[in-house]
């Protein structure tokens, strides 16, 4: 705290350091009065005061200070002082350092005691200079980066000095106006450079040079290998300081033992690359090897397990991997992650989430620029697998139809008033542009096939129906189916198609005779509940036809098997999941069929041939009018709609993978 008290043309400032003291008018304390300036000239000005009286204390410190405004506080202006006891009367200091030409000053007296400070009137003068600093010595002469220097002279400012290591300006930490403490810089620098000196505005420059300290490498032994080995390096000037750093390509190393002629390091895993400049620095010089150390590819040589799950843990050992896990990249394959633990010889890594071409995958590991793949692979035992999504068509799309043939799954994608064709390869986990449906534009057409040609057609009141030449990619169109239909669908059973009318209570059965490329109406489908349930799907299973219908509000599938030989339908048992009832997917494996929920539901149900019995699988993500088909065991789902929004996902099912 401060308090100012106005005295005979006095001012006095008391700066207590440990405790706020009133002042009051005393003779305890020294006071003083600053004289004009005298004998200003090119070169510089001198200071004069008078002490008035000494008080008690005794004085341990007194100068002038002077600053380009008129402030009550010292701690930033320029000062020039002695320290020790001092009698009353007048004293003068000649100053011919830290002052502007033709700059307006304002200079104030001051003595010290050991707990107050007391300054004198200011007094203004105008300043036509002063003399450059000029540098007389500095300690030591050789250093290193971060070291501290100590420069002797004359003419320095107490408050506004620049250090400069040739271009490079270092920290100065300490100041007078004879003595300068500053901080080698940490910029990289010549070897040998001139101090330089600036004090408002004029400067100073060493005779001599100061000079850096520079490691220097001879060789490093063994000349290649893998992270986290031990080198040795020899050579000269390794400092043992905590500045003293090992780099392979700028990647600090640490350093097991060093002394100054050589050094012990491991081989930092940070420096992810294959060829490394070994370098050695001490504060910042470095001196590097002219020789590369080579990092061993990696190799792995042997998995945890063969069968994984996404998201399970695989353990795999080998050589040559990097200690730091975010510098292995391990490949299963399109499917990239980093390992959650890694040392030289093992890495332990999760089963990547995302999209895979094959359940049979390589693994590989990316490190150090280099890539190693394994020679066997493992297989991907998750009973859902990613395959990517279907082709897009943007939001207003949706699937037109599908089926299988073979070793592919075929399909429709509806968009734009055109149905493009596609073939999809599970094999390859490819789609493959086959060209556009030639019929009417609709949505939810059904699809039959007959030996190497597929049967499609209805839905939206349209009655065209066409065959599709499976192996030549041709298509031509057939008899018209006799109604027009909001909705169909159907199967195939010894050669002949057969089509029920899904939301249709008479003239809803027909068959489609190949060979005579006409329809043949049958005795009406009818279900329990005639009125109020509808159709919602079917296929064919051995030599018969199977559907699937709703009982109305009971919600309830009604499912029914058809036998050609004998024209009969026979109801099994009805499947019991609150199920509604709008394109659903299905399929059939290992002699099962399976019905995927639509979007109001969850459960994955299976029917059992063998014993008429449902079961239901596990919860699944619901779908309408989606694609789907079955290639050998495996069944591909994708696309659709869930609550209406459009759905563009593709994933196999196999449950025994």
């Amino acid at each position: 705290m401060k308090r100012i008290l106005l005295l005979h043309g006095v001012l006095i400032f008391v700066f207590c350091m440990s405790c706020q003291k009133d002042v009051v008018e005393s003779q305890e304390y020294p006071r003083l009065i600053t004289l004009e300036v005298a004998n200003v000239t090119e070169e510089g000005a001198t200071f004069n005061a008078e002490i008035l009286t000494l008080g008690i204390h005794p004085i341990v410190e007194y100068g002038f200070s002077w600053d380009t405004v008129s402030t009550e506080y010292m701690t930033r202006s320029e000062k020039i002082s002695r320290y020790g006891a001092r009698s009353a009367g007048v004293f003068s200091f000649r100053s011919e350092s830290a002052l502007i030409k033709d700059q307006e000053y304002f200079v104030k007296a001051f003595v010290r005691t050991e707990n107050l400070t007391v300054v004198g009137t200011t007094v203004r003068f105008h300043s036509k200079g002063s003399l450059p600093p000029e540098i007389s010595a500095f300690d030591p002469t050789i250093a290193n980066w971060g070291d501290t220097l100590t420069l002797k002279g004359e003419r320095f400012s107490a408050r506004e000095n620049q250090v400069f290591l040739g271009e490079i300006e270092g920290e100065v930490v300490s100041q007078s106006d004879s003595l300068l403490k500053v901080v080698v810089p940490f910029e990289k620098n010549e070897e040998r450079v001139k101090l330089m000196v600036k004090t408002i505005g004029q400067e100073a420059i060493s005779r001599d040079d100061f000079i850096y300290r520079k490691p220097v490498v001879d060789a490093f032994d063994p000349g290649h290998g893998a992270f986290g080995d031990t080198i040795t390096i020899s050579g000269s000037h390794f400092l043992n300081t905590e500045s003293l750093k090992v780099t392979f390509n700028g990647q600090e190393a640490k350093i097991l033992e060093a002394s100054w002629q050589k050094l012990r390091v491991q081989a930092p895993g940070e420096a992810n690359q294959k060829n490394l400049q070994l370098c050695v620095s001490a504060n910042g010089l470095a001196g590097c090897s002219q020789d590369l150390f080579i990092v061993d590819p990696p190799v792995i040589e042997r998995l945890s397990q063969q069968e994984v799950k996404i998201g399970e843990n695989l353990v795999i050992d080998g050589r040559g991997f990097n200690p730091l896990p975010n510098n292995n990249v391990v490949l299963f394959g399109q499917q990239s992650i980093t390992p959650w633990n890694a040392s030289s010889s093992r890495l332990e890594v999760g089963i990547p989430d995302g999209v895979y071409d094959s359940r049979d995958v390589t693994v590989g590991l990316q490190t150090a620029e280099q890539e190693h793949i394994f020679g066997s692979r493992i297989r991907i035992m998750n009973i859902w697998l990613n395959k990517g999504s279907i082709p897009d068509h943007g939001i207003f799309s949706g699937v037109a139809f599908s089926f299988s043939h073979g070793q592919y799954g075929f399909c429709g994608i509806a968009s734009d008033n055109q149905i493009t064709t596609y073939r999809y390869n599970p094999a390859a986990n490819r789609w493959l542009k086959t060209g556009t449906f030639p019929g009417t534009f609709r949505f939810e057409m059904t699809a039959f096939v007959i030996g190497d040609d597929a049967y499609v057609g209805g839905f939206n009141g349209t009655q065209d129906f066409w065959k599709y030449d499976i192996l030549n990619n041709t298509w031509e169109q057939v008899a018209d189916f006799p109604l027009p239909n909001m909705g169909m669908t159907s199967f195939a059973v010894n050669g002949n198609g057969y089509v029920v009318c899904t939301v249709s209570k008479s003239s809803n059965f027909w068959e489609y005779d190949v060979e005579a490329d006409s329809w043949v109406k049958l005795s009406d489908f009818v279900q329990k509940d005639r009125f109020q349930g509808s159709v919602d799907l079917g296929f064919s299973y051995g030599s018969k036809g199977y559907l699937l219908a709703s009982s109305g509000p009971s919600k309830a599938d009604e499912f029914w098997e058809y036998d050609p030989s004998i024209r009969r339908w026979k109801q099994l048992a009805s499947q019991m999941n609150l199920q509604t009832y709008g394109k659903r997917s299905f399929f059939i494996i290992k002699n099962e069929f399976y019905l995927m929920p639509d979007s109001y539901n969850e459960y994955l149900c299976k029917y059992n041939f063998s014993d008429n019995k449902w079961f239901i699988v596990s919860r699944v993500e619901g779908r309408e009018d989606g694609l789907c088909f079955t290639v050998e065991d495996a069944t591909y789902i994708g696309g659709g709609h869930n609550y209406g929004k459009a759905l563009k996902d593709f994933w196999e099912y196999n449950p025994h993978p």
